[in-house]
Parts: C-alpha cells; structure tokens; sequence
C-alpha cells in the first residue's frame, strides 16, 4: 500500500489544527489550500484517477437523491439552532467582513475543500487500511473535531454529519451529495442566522 497517501492525510490534518486564521478570507483559503490544493497535487504528481477519490458524476441521480434526502434531514436542526444564541454570535462567519454573496461564493470553495479532504482524498486513503465502514466512522472522527472552538451542538452534530456526508460519498463514489447538500446547508443556515 503506498504510504503517501497516509503521509499527505496527516500532513493535511497537522496543518488545519495548528495554522490559525484572522479572517474569513484567510479561513477559507487554508482550507482550500491545504484540503484541496495540497492532495490534488499530490494526485497528480502520483498519477491517481482522481474519479477514485470523488470527481466523478457516474451516479449523479444518487447523489442528488442524497443531497435532497440530507437538506431535507438538516432543516429542522437549522431553524432550530439558528435562534440559539451561540450560534447567533458565531455565525455568519463572514459578519462584519464580506457582504452575502461575496462570502457565500467564497465559502463554496471551503466546502470543495472540507468534502474533498475528508469524504474523497481521506476515505479512499482510509479504505486502503481498513473496512469502509471503520472509514467512514475515522473521518468522521477527524471531522469532527476540526468544529472544536465551533458552538458545542454543532461539534457534537458535525459527527452525525460527517457519517452521512461519509456513506453517501462512498455510496456514490463521488463528493458530489456531500458537497451540494453541505454548502446548501452552511447558505441556508447563514440565511435564517442573518434574518431571525
């Protein structure tokens, strides 16, 4: 098994917990930078399909079937949490720094980041070592604590999150569900924070 892979995932994860962010705009490039950028080079330095570790649209009407099934799913804790306090002083978090649709542009490239990282590059890494399911449980792990400092549901709930986000990935083959419903949800969620 090539080691690389492993090397590239801890490197990833070392760099997002120790390399801090002052703004939106530096937030959402390290997680561009260091979860998409960084293991799409090494995907291309190595020669790896990248439609092994989800650029692929083979099962487009499963993903969209996931991606409505997980909005439909998150709605109730997004009205729910958006009149909560902590969330109201944590989120947006642009407030302040970049109008709406500025922010929310630039947050899709995060996102691509997060769901790339996590539910392609690190459960196709995963899936060399263990079973699927242990993958998708480890990711899920990881995931979660990267919203440590985040309001203390949303940690918890970023489990929950990432073992969906996880099977549908790996059910699809693709990041495509994890990615449409996750950036749906963080426009959404901004949506009712903004105006409740």
């Amino acid at each position: 098994m090539d080691k690389r892979f492993l090397f590239v995932s801890a490197l990833v994860l070392v760099l997002m917990f120790f390399i801090s962010t002052s703004n939106y705009i530096t937030w959402v490039a390290k997680s561009f930078i260091l979860m998409f950028f960084i293991p799409t080079l090494f995907i291309l330095f190595v020669k790896y399909n990248p439609e092994k570790i989800g650029f692929n649209v083979n099962k487009i009407k499963l993903s969209l079937f996931y991606t409505i099934l997980i909005i439909i799913i998150a709605l109730p804790f997004l009205f729910y949490f958006s009149t909560d306090t902590s969330f109201k002083n944590y989120y947006p978090i642009w407030k302040g720094q970049v109008n709406f649709l500025p922010a929310e542009s630039l947050l899709f490239f995060s996102m691509l980041g997060v769901e790339f990282f996590f539910r392609g590059f690190l459960i196709n890494t995963l899936t060399r070592y263990v079973n699927w399911k242990y993958a998708i449980v480890l990711q899920a792990i990881l995931y979660m604590l990267i919203h440590i400092g985040k309001p203390a549901p949303e940690v918890l709930l970023s489990l929950f999150a990432g073992l969906v986000f996880g099977y549908a990935a790996y059910k699809t083959k693709s990041i495509v569900a994890p990615l449409t419903s996750h950036y749906s949800i963080a426009i959404i969620f901004d949506l009712l924070t903004v105006h409740s």
